[in-house]
């Protein structure tokens, strides 16, 4: 009878140990996954703000044409003014 409750206690015993082991990779796995997948969310961030800044400078490459285009508009309107006196 002794046998038979060490040959359980055995079989529970590895069960342990097998769901330790499970559980140590698992947290693991997903500690080396979710350090990973937040190295590429600094890398999607960082090209998102390249992207801003790139856009940002086109804006005010537009917004310097604009401005030079309605002061040449405004210009060319005074000279009108001017000759028709």
């Amino acid at each position: 009878m002794n046998s038979a409750r060490t040959a359980t206690d055995t079989r529970y015993r590895i069960l342990v140990y097998l769901l330790t082991a499970v559980l140590v990779l698992s947290t693991g796995l997903n500690f080396y996954l979710l350090r990973g997948s937040t190295a590429a969310g600094e890398q999607e961030e960082s090209a998102d703000a390249e992207e801003l800044a790139a856009v940002e400078s086109e804006l005010v490459r537009a917004r310097r044409q604009l401005a030079r285009c309605q002061s040449m508009a405004s210009a060319s309107d005074t000279l009108a003014l001017h000759a028709s006196e």
